[in-house]
């Protein structure tokens, strides 16, 4: 037993027994939650919430490991027969991750390029993703923005679905930042363009859920495309929609996830998971560093994306400013309350300070605002 009057000792017996579950479970023994539970009763509800956070660590580090390995499997691949897809003409592989697969194509009757994005095909969760596939669909179909991808067709093979969009000759944005080197002021302007498309979703009643660099395209003008609505949340009384995110699952990419995202609080995650993600990926674009180490044990990250503050992007980047660095750690926010509570309201921040104006999250400093005029 533990002596319920010293939390401390108490946290520590708990993290003993959470450890020892990872352990038998890496040595390949089945612990089930239950069992843990029952030969610990006298640490519970504590232990409970702990082998629940477990659970969303694991899941988290599967997706992240999946993904990893799924980005790496485009030498050498086997583009499907050509008559897969009527009338269009596969060039060649594009992308392959947990959503589906991606080609890029020509279609016959116009010779332009596009994309076609193929739903992975895996009999043991088909109706899932089949749902989850049918609703990037409708997404897509309702969104339009300059700065969203564009849905043009969609169809059917023997045992998977597709739709079709624009095909963007361009980098995801952390390869872009790395090989143009934008400024500061340059990275800004992106960004309220990549703002700007996001609260466009959001003011449909779409959150993203999985933004990161790698889901946002900058073309060869320099002009950005917000793709991948594929973990989005819709805002809506469907109750497919409403089973699909009370699950408490893990849903996201993992270096980019909001502290609501990995707490499996599904009921919490809004347009403000979305900020949060702009924030992350704002940080990195400045300061090519994340807020917070993301690598290595993923307990250690999961703590840092609940807990760590991040450092100053000043103290990373001579050229950031106050100004700059409050606009980033407002987004960053541990508490939803804290951050900007829309896409928008950060996008309008960035704009103000462009301009010379004074910026929204130091509004509460009067002698800031007087400096401004």
């Amino acid at each position: 037993m533990v002596d319920g009057n010293d939390p401390e000792k108490r946290a520590s017996r708990i993290r003993q027994v959470v450890d020892d579950c990872i352990g038998r479970r890496v040595g390949g023994e089945e612990v089930r939650d239950e069992r843990v539970i029952r030969e610990h009763s006298d640490l519970m509800p504590e232990l409970a919430d702990a082998l629940h956070q477990l659970a969303l660590v694991e899941q988290a580090e599967e997706r992240f490991r999946g993904s990893s390995c799924d980005a790496g499997r485009l030498d050498g691949v086997t583009l499907p027969p050509t008559d897969s897809f009527p009338g269009y003409d596969i060039v060649g592989e594009i992308s392959r991750g947990g959503q589906g697969t991606v080609y890029q194509a020509v279609q016959q009757r116009t010779q332009r390029s596009v994309a076609i994005k193929i739903m992975k095909s895996d009999s043991r969760s088909a109706g899932d993703q089949a749902v989850r596939f049918e609703r990037e669909v409708q997404i897509l179909g309702r969104l339009n923005h300059p700065n969203i991808l564009t849905i043009h067709d969609t169809g059917s093979t023997d045992d998977s679905f597709y739709y079709v969009t624009d095909y963007i000759s361009g980098d995801p944005l952390d390869e872009y930042v790395t090989a143009h080197g934008p400024s500061v002021r340059e990275i800004l302007q992106l960004f309220i363009k990549i703002c700007d498309a996001v609260s466009a979703a959001h003011l449909l009643g779409v959150i993203h859920r999985d933004l990161k660099p790698g889901n946002v395209l900058i073309d060869r003008e320099g002009n950005p495309q917000v793709l991948d609505f594929g973990l989005a949340k819709v805002l809506t009384s469907d109750v497919v929609e409403r089973t699909m995110t009370a699950t408490g699952e893990f849903v996201g990419s993992l270096p980019w996830a909001s502290p609501e995202q990995i707490a499996g609080a599904s009921t919490e995650i809004d347009v403000r998971t979305d900020v949060y993600a702009l924030g992350v990926m704002l940080y990195q674009a400045l300061t090519k560093r994340f807020p917070y180490s993301v690598t290595g044990n993923i307990r250690e990250v999961v703590d840092n994306i609940l807990m760590a503050e991040p450092a100053r992007p000043s103290e990373l980047r001579k050229e950031i400013d106050h100004e700059v660095e409050t606009i980033v750690l407002k987004c960053l926010a541990k508490a939803r309350e804290r951050r900007y509570q829309t896409a928008g309201e950060l996008a309008r921040d960035i704009r103000h300070y462009l301009a010379g104006e004074p910026i929204d999250a130091k509004r509460a400093s009067v002698g800031y605002v007087l400096a401004k005029h």
